[in-house]
């Protein structure tokens, strides 16, 4: 959670994520309330000027009566339309406004959430509504010794180098060769560089010996890269390979099933639902003047101000008459 809420480049990128969301074309639904605010305004201007001049003109008053129901009604449905976009742009534009609090949080965490007790981390977790969802899996402990290569890769951190090219490969058997003599390569009916890739493959994805017959004879293989590594080549080896800092960490069996962590932003750390700054401050400590929970009260009163901006910026693109 610390190094989320302090990855700004990954916080954006979620709240982007949430701002996009809702279904629809923004601009398209802007398009729409503007051509039924005009709608409304020319009938209910046809409504109260044009009728009244036309019955003064003959025009029968059933006649009329009924052209201005017709009227009438199909002013409430665009109005009723016009409501729901409306609510659209309005949620849309809320989203907007907390996926910029989302990425305001970056600022908030990057010190204080370095050091928190139990109690401060459940509240954060509890804030997100955090949940860790474990798949179904069954893991079978593996028999046998464990690799020697193998473990010394995950106690070191060495990375598991790149396939060797047929140009790379001779100034990989020179290292070799340090440690090994002329009858090392001749005395065998390994290909050694196939033999080597399977070696690595094996680090890579966790296989099987049995499951690198593609490269050569297994066993003959799995000997081959314990003489290397009881020698001290196979060490000097993925240090000339790995120079250039390429390579992938070798794989590791897992342990536990694997986790999915989910969670939500919830309306006691981001949601602006009250107008009041008291509002604000008992959704985000609840009034207890907790410092965790503080520590949103910021954020949430600049939240406000984003909205309040919004607003304005709408209200300016709207006049009074379109959105009353």
């Amino acid at each position: 959670m610390t190094e989320l809420l302090a990855d700004e480049a990954r916080l954006r990128t979620l709240a982007d994520r949430w701002a996009v969301s809702l279904p629809g074309d923004r601009d398209k639904y802007l398009e729409r309330q503007e051509s039924l605010a005009t709608s409304i305004e020319k009938q209910e201007k046809l409504i109260e000027d044009a009728v009244p001049e036309y019955i003064k003109a003959g025009m029968e008053p059933a006649v009329a009566s009924a052209a201005v129901k017709k009227l009438r009604e199909e002013v409430q449905g665009w109005r009723k339309q016009f409501e729901e976009v409306q609510h659209w742009l309005s949620e849309h534009e809320q989203a907007q406004a907390r996926a910029n609090a989302i990425i305001s949080l970056a600022h908030f965490s990057r010190e204080r959430l370095a050091n928190l007790d139990a109690a401060k981390k459940a509240e954060i977790f509890g804030m997100f509504r955090i949940a860790v969802l474990p798949e179904n899996g069954r893991f079978v402990k593996r028999s046998g010794t464990p690799c020697q290569v193998t473990t010394w890769h995950h106690e070191t951190g060495t990375l598991v180098p790149p396939d060797v090219s047929e140009t790379q490969w001779e100034a990989a058997r020179e290292v070799i060769a340090q440690y090994h003599g002329p009858r090392h390569f001749s005395m065998t009916s390994l290909d050694l560089r196939q033999a080597l890739k399977g070696m690595l493959h094996r680090l890579r994805h966790g296989a099987e010996w049995s499951e690198i017959e593609s490269w050569g004879h297994a066993e003959a293989i799995r000997q081959r890269q314990g003489v290397w590594f009881r020698s001290g080549a196979w060490q000097a080896l993925m240090k000339h390979l790995t120079t250039d800092g390429q390579g992938t960490v070798a794989y590791r069996h897992p342990t536990i099933p694997l986790l999915h962590v989910v969670g939500e932003i919830c309306s006691g750390a981001l949601t602006l639902m009250g107008p009041t700054k008291d509002h604000l401050t008992e959704l985000t400590d609840g009034g207890s003047g907790n410092p965790i929970s503080g520590m949103f009260r910021e954020l949430a009163l600049g939240a406000e101000k984003i909205a309040r901006a919004i607003t304005r910026d709408r209200d300016h693109r709207n006049p009074s008459r379109i959105t009353g």
